[in-house]
């Protein structure tokens, strides 16, 4: 490697702002990022610029790797909610379509415990006159 020399040159004040804000953002010191600029510039591969598409690329797998263990968990929850839904609350068994059946026919909405009007007109007549 070449030895290094000190260039000096002259920016507008917003870029100076830019720099400070993104070597803030990296906990680098502002020449690292003016030298990463230049080597880009230039077409240069930096050991720090590509330490970060390394760190990003990681990032990126972990997130990925997070992201299906979160699907299989998902899946076994929705197993173990369809199995829970298809057993016996008072035995634990699995319930039988004809128990499916009755328990719908018990908690049937339009067989309410209250009579019909037009049946408790009814039913105190003797079943001929009704």
């Amino acid at each position: 490697m070449s030895s290094k020399i000190t260039v000096n040159c002259k920016i507008p004040s917003g870029w100076k702002k830019k720099i400070k804000h993104l070597a803030a953002e990296r906990s680098q010191p502002s020449e690292q990022i003016i030298y990463e600029a230049i080597a880009q510039y230039l077409g240069e591969n930096t050991s720090k610029t590509n330490s970060r598409i390394d760190t990003l690329e990681e990032e990126v797998s972990e997130l990925y790797s997070t992201i299906a263990q979160l699907s299989s968990s998902i899946k076994k929850l929705q197993q173990q909610a369809i199995a829970a839904a298809s057993m016996n609350p008072l035995t634990g068994t699995p319930t039988t379509e004809r128990q499916r059946t009755i328990v719908a026919l018990e908690f049937d909405e339009d067989d309410g415990v209250e009579d019909e009007p037009d049946e408790i007109l009814y039913d105190f007549l003797p079943p001929e006159e009704r």
